[in-house]
């Protein structure tokens, strides 16, 4: 499936293509993603979560 553009800057797929890694965050741990770094979400319950963006 192909990317759509939710808004400028911003892509939204339920797949990609090659995505194989899977990493499991415990409290207190930070996960740093690059800009344009394709990634996604999963939860199995619910849970809190602090998202820090920034915009230069």
């Amino acid at each position: 499936m192909s990317p759509r553009e939710t808004k400028p800057g911003e892509f939204l797929c339920p797949d990609s293509e090659g995505a194989a890694t899977m990493m499991t965050l415990k409290k207190g741990d930070y996960l740093f993603l690059p800009r344009m770094t394709p990634h996604k979400r999963v939860t199995k319950q619910s849970v809190t979560l602090i998202l820090i963006s920034s915009a230069t």
